[in-house]
């Protein structure tokens, strides 16, 4: 998957992680190396998802260092 389709995925805008978050309670993340090839193209995912909607989610956009 491309970083791009990720990043539209899980942008907080789009309706669909709009309708998720109103319902959501809890969330597991897998990395698993065998679906992503590689641990390193696991933590890029992962890095992806932190950026791009846990720490809008959850930091309003700020990184733990600035709250």
């Amino acid at each position: 998957m491309k970083d791009k389709e990720i990043k539209v995925i899980f942008n907080l805008e789009n309706r669909l992680m709009q309708w998720v978050i109103k319902r959501i309670e809890g969330m597991t993340i897998a990395l698993e190396t065998e679906h992503t090839g590689s641990v390193n193209k696991s933590m890029k995912c992962f890095n992806l998802l932190e950026n791009n909607f846990l720490i809008a989610l959850f930091f309003n956009g700020k990184r733990l260092g600035d709250i």
